[in-house]
């Protein structure tokens, strides 16, 4: 009706009296005055009372043999992986230096270096030489007697790696697994 009003008043394109406006507290926006008394406090209850949340499931239901289920527990969600993000990234680096290496030696024209051992030789190799008891094959032993210069094992030395024995030297296990 105030609109219709306002525009009946200034049909003839005059422009509208200025009139300070007041703003709201609440919702900040500006009314005329006798107008912002009203609003102020419908908006401040608006504001106060607490929002319900519509659910569209239970209207949906209602009247149905739906209605007297319980609500569904929402799923738990699965456990997290483990993060081995620090495994990657050494897997990165790692790669980046080889073929950073790789690509001086293509360069160059000199010889790659020996590829670098499987994970899980190390393991293998430790398992071996801590248990103390498992014999070598023949052809292994007499290969790491001729590395060592030997013809014959010391007295004493058996066909076993054993830490501390003769053919435990640090350049033969790096070159074992």
């Amino acid at each position: 009706h105030n609109e219709k009003r306002l525009l009946r008043e200034f049909e003839d394109g005059a422009a509208p009296p200025s009139v300070d406006l007041v703003q709201c507290i609440t919702c900040k926006r500006t009314f005329l005055p006798d107008i912002w008394k009203k609003h102020t406090n419908f908006c401040l209850m608006s504001k106060a009372k607490k929002k319900y949340v519509f659910d569209s499931r239970s209207q949906r239901t209602r009247g149905t043999e739906f209605s007297v289920l319980e609500p569904t527990q929402p799923k738990a969600e699965p456990p997290k992986k483990p993060s081995n993000w620090r495994k990657n990234h050494k897997d990165l680096i790692s790669s980046v230096r080889a073929a950073k290496i790789l690509t001086t030696a293509m360069k160059d024209g000199t010889s790659l270096p020996p590829p670098p051992p499987h994970p899980y030789v190390a393991d293998r190799h430790i398992k071996i030489c801590n248990n103390g008891t498992a014999p070598l094959p023949l052809d292994l032993v007499q290969e790491i007697r001729r590395f060592h210069g030997l013809t014959s094992p010391p007295s004493g030395a058996s066909t076993c790696v054993k830490p501390g024995t003769w053919c435990s030297q640090p350049s033969f296990s790096a070159n074992m697994g």
